[in-house]
């Protein structure tokens, strides 16, 4: 693995850089946009979820070998910041971004909702912002690179509802699976019928961050971050309407932190990258843990040959024990998988302030 740009914070005038997705253009070269924050400390942290934030872009002509030096304004901030994109190539070229834009709303509270635009010529200009969801003050976070497009043409962005969020702490911590559906790529979205909710209260997370992929046979499935040291994941065999019961998969030992699981095109093979903390790895010293990040070490990654049932070739990407590794996004070339992630902590100040790209020839 090789890391092809790093993405160091720099305080003041940039106190954290976070959360991307790619897209190759049809010139060839291959995009990458991520959450570049640039306001005054919240809450005294730089770091804040809440500090206000633009998109910016980077550009790679050789497969993700090189990146251009400088960050292009993809979306200038007009809210309390903006962030989690994610870049999905419809028909006739045209180009979704799914977004997070947070909204500072009378004190304690902030509305937090995912929106989308599109572009006609390849990212240079956008369509007015859309809101997915229409709700009224609502905390609903998405993660970036989640929007996933069904075999059906269905668009499906999951999202976790939190019931209440304050400006001072972040969301409140326990959460529902919901997830907003598109049958007309992009212009109208309805809710699904069935949200998914936590077997057991004393899950005190919920489920936080969910993801999907389909799998060949149609079936989708989902899975999302919990306090309970694992991964809960569910199936469903109408399109994200309905959902079987939630299991805790104990393939996919984890802390409160997000995984992703994508599926190479060109091969079919599933790959998961999360912090695994099965005792393969060993023990590991929690006084090493980063402040802040959840204990987010290792990064491991393995593959599945068919759809999930089974796991192999476990690695660890990452596993600086003062870092942390999170929220990553998946883009497959020819023969490597380009990955980016948050990698902050050693002197810094938490896992989310620092990010890079990695190249993993395949």
């Amino acid at each position: 693995m090789i890391s092809t740009l790093e993405l160091p914070h720099h305080l003041p005038e940039n106190p954290r850089n976070s959360t991307g997705s790619f897209i190759r253009l049809k010139n060839g070269n291959i995009l990458y946009v991520y959450q570049r924050f640039n306001g005054a400390p919240y809450a005294g942290r730089c770091w804040h979820d809440h500090v206000g934030s633009d998109i910016v872009s980077r550009t790679s002509s050789d497969e993700g070998r090189t990146w251009t030096q400088t960050d292009k304004i993809l979306l200038k901030n007009s809210a309390m910041n903006i962030g989690a994109p994610n870049l999905l190539r419809l028909s006739r070229d045209r180009i979704a971004l799914v977004y997070l834009q947070k909204t500072k709303l009378s004190a304690p509270f902030v509305d937090c909702r995912p929106m989308i635009r599109f572009s006609d010529d390849e990212t240079e200009t956008w369509s007015e912002p859309a809101a997915i969801c229409d709700f009224p003050a609502v905390y609903l976070a998405n993660n970036n690179d989640v929007l996933r497009q069904l075999s059906t043409g269905r668009l499906v962005v999951p999202a976790g509802f939190h019931r209440f969020a304050n400006t001072t702490d972040g969301c409140a911590p326990s959460a529902f699976a919901l997830y907003f559906l598109s049958d007309d790529e992009g212009e109208t979205w309805r809710c699904a019928k069935e949200w998914l909710l936590p077997p057991s209260s004393k899950i005190e997370s919920g489920f936080q961050e969910p993801y999907v992929e389909e799998l060949s046979d149609g079936r989708v499935m989902t899975w999302a971050r919990t306090s309970d040291g694992a991964q809960y994941a569910a199936y469903s065999e109408d399109g994200c309407e309905t959902w079987s019961p939630p299991r805790r998969a104990e393939e996919f030992l984890a802390p409160l932190s997000p995984m992703n699981i994508k599926r190479n095109p060109a091969t079919g093979e599933m790959f998961a990258i999360w912090n695994d903390l099965h005792p393969r790895w060993g023990k590991r010293d929690p006084a090493n843990a980063v402040t802040g990040n959840l204990s987010r070490n290792p990064l491991a990654m393995a593959r599945s040959s068919d759809d999930g049932k089974n796991w192999h070739s476990h690695r660890i990407l990452e596993n600086e024990p003062e870092r942390g590794y999170c929220y990553t996004a998946m883009f497959f070339t020819k023969d490597a998988l380009l990955l980016s992630y948050n990698c902050g902590g050693g002197g810094n100040v938490c896992c989310l302030q620092d990010a890079r790209i990695s190249r993993i020839e395949l």
